[in-house]
């Protein structure tokens, strides 16, 4: 079954590569979109269930995009230790993120959509799916809405556009 979230950013959603020659961390994109750290998400997500205490098979049941489709990506520069800079492509604190996720619901232990939503609701407030967002805060977001797509067609029309 697919469900297509929207999550509004809390916080920033910080590039993860290494600073290229101009000394920024970008994002890893395929054909325009952001790609995702799959096995990440998966854990958070995991990490989530077992806090809220849910018995279900998360690894194995839910399956993240391969990427997301962002709305715009801007430079945010970071400040630490009062003298160290570092530039990061980010999705702004406020950006609302559109991405579809499979629940292998041929599978026993997946999440209902009610267990979904707590799922994600938990995740964005205390984890975040970003690389940053369990240690720094960064990639947290609340959930907007979790809904199946009226069409199938619909979800495959935004998956494979450019």
């Amino acid at each position: 079954m697919i469900y297509i979230v929207q999550v509004r950013l809390m916080s920033h959603w910080l590039g993860e590569l290494k600073p290229d020659h101009k000394g920024v961390r970008r994002f890893k994109t395929t054909n325009a979109r952001v790609n995702v750290n799959s096995q990440f998400w998966q854990d958070q997500l995991s990490l989530a269930a077992r806090n809220l205490q849910l018995d279900l098979d998360v690894r194995r049941t839910v399956i993240p995009p391969n990427g997301i489709l962002p709305a715009s990506v801007h430079l945010y520069r970071r400040v630490y230790s009062q003298v160290n800079v570092e530039y990061f492509e980010s999705f702004r604190k406020g950006t609302i993120l559109t991405f579809d996720l499979l629940i292998r619901d041929d599978l026993p232990r997946h999440p209902e959509g009610s267990q979904l939503k707590l799922l994600l609701s938990f995740t964005g407030q205390y984890l975040g799916l970003s690389q940053f967002g369990s240690k720094f805060g960064f990639g947290r977001f609340g959930l907007v809405s979790v809904t199946q797509p009226s069409e199938p067609a619909s979800i495959l029309e935004t998956t494979l556009s450019p």
